[in-house]
């Protein structure tokens, strides 16, 4: 483990829950996780009490998207770059990258 990594205890959803059963002792909706707060922004000032659940599912999915574009957003094709036999030819924008 990394000397930097911070773990605490928090509530995450439980990836057993099963709707069609009442929710019990054997059967909940959210279960205690070691989580790594240091992980990213988002989860540090979700531990500090700064992001109510809201804000932190909207964070995380902007982060999906951000990611999912390669984090920089898309490339543009230069015209002026010299392609070499064998490069590889850039596969422009995939799906995922369409539907972030």
């Amino acid at each position: 483990m990394s000397t930097q990594a911070r773990l605490r205890p928090a509530p995450v959803p439980n990836p057993f829950y099963s709707p069609a059963h009442r929710e019990d002792a054997s059967n909940p909706r959210t279960i205690a996780a070691a989580v790594n707060v240091r992980e990213s922004a988002i989860t540090t000032l979700a531990v500090r009490g700064a992001l109510d659940a809201a804000q932190v599912a909207a964070a995380e999915r902007f982060r999906a998207l951000w990611e999912a574009m390669g984090g920089a957003g898309v490339s543009s094709i230069d015209p002026g770059r010299i392609v070499v036999d064998g490069g590889k030819v850039p596969d422009g924008i995939s799906q995922r990258q369409i539907a972030a």
